[in-house]
């Protein structure tokens, strides 16, 4: 394998606001289930039991997204971006020449009142089999290095 130049860092606040996302889901859940049983038995008419159910749906999907995708290691070799999925231990590697193009967005969270920052970068890399690849300035602390160092070994200036 060959030498790794750099490797990807979580922010702490990223996992810091996965702790709160998911906490405050299963604090609504909780409420919405405790509010739901009358008399020491779940009311399955109670309109809260059935946004419990729906709460606990939606943080299944979100948290088989997060798990399967968005948790990953990203490490820049000379010739290759190696990226690991944490929780699936799937490898992939992509070489500097198979990338098409890059697009960058710039993600807002909606309105400017009372945000605390004003939304983040994500870096999308094109493949040529048609395949892209994701990453973001809200998980990783080094992305603009990462992003910048990408770059720099697709157009050869390494």
């Amino acid at each position: 394998m060959p030498d790794i130049i750099m490797s990807s860092k979580y922010r702490k606040e990223y996992w810091i606001r996965q702790f709160i996302q998911y906490g405050g889901v299963l604090a609504i859940l909780g409420l919405c289930i405790k509010f739901s049983i009358h008399d020491g038995k779940i009311d399955f008419l109670n309109g809260l039991f059935w946004l419990a159910c729906l709460f606990f749906i939606f943080m299944i999907v979100y948290l088989i997204n997060f798990l399967g995708d968005e948790l990953k290691s990203i490490s820049l070799t000379e010739t290759t971006i190696e990226i690991k999925y944490i929780l699936t231990k799937e490898h992939v590697s992509i070489l500097y020449t198979d990338i098409i193009k890059f697009n960058s967005h710039h993600i807002t969270s909606g309105s400017s009142v009372g945000q605390i920052s004003d939304g983040y970068s994500d870096l999308v890399i094109e493949l040529k089999n048609g395949e892209s690849i994701t990453f973001d300035e809200d998980q990783y602390k080094n992305f603009l290095e990462l992003k910048n160092c990408i770059y720099r070994h697709r157009l050869g200036d390494a």
